[in-house]
């Protein structure tokens, strides 16, 4: 069975469903009505199926858009089979390293932030 959360890559723009290139038959034809990964159609999303599995992956993300503010974003499917997809996958993902324009990187300022609320708490 696919973890589900751990396939979605998620921007400003996009919802990218991440598929690797030996998904099974079984979830390609529960989830987007498929048998072979040639078939799928990134643009297409996910399509609306009358299936258990179908349904879970639209809630998911439809869960994901509310956690959001509910702003909506187009959902492509990404299969890993080219040197394209790797190339998408890398434009999306981002090293969290110290931006010299930044103080802290990511992980230092939500610690940071993490001691000031705790700080904050204690004076209360």
């Amino acid at each position: 069975e696919m973890c589900i959360r751990d396939s979605l890559i998620a921007n400003s723009d996009f919802i990218y469903v991440y598929l690797p290139k030996d998904v099974s038959e079984s979830i390609l034809m529960e989830v987007f009505g498929k048998s072979t990964v040639s078939e799928l159609v990134p643009e297409e999303g996910i399509p609306f199926l009358e299936t258990e599995g179908n349904t879970r992956v639209r809630n998911v993300i439809d869960n994901l858009r509310k956690e959001r503010g509910g702003a909506y974003q187009q959902v492509k499917v990404l299969v890993h089979t080219s040197s394209q997809t790797g190339a998408v996958l890398r434009e999306l993902l981002v090293e969290d390293c110290k931006n010299p324009q930044h103080e802290f990187s990511y992980v230092h300022f939500l610690s940071h932030l993490h001691r000031m609320v705790l700080n904050r708490m204690q004076t209360i």
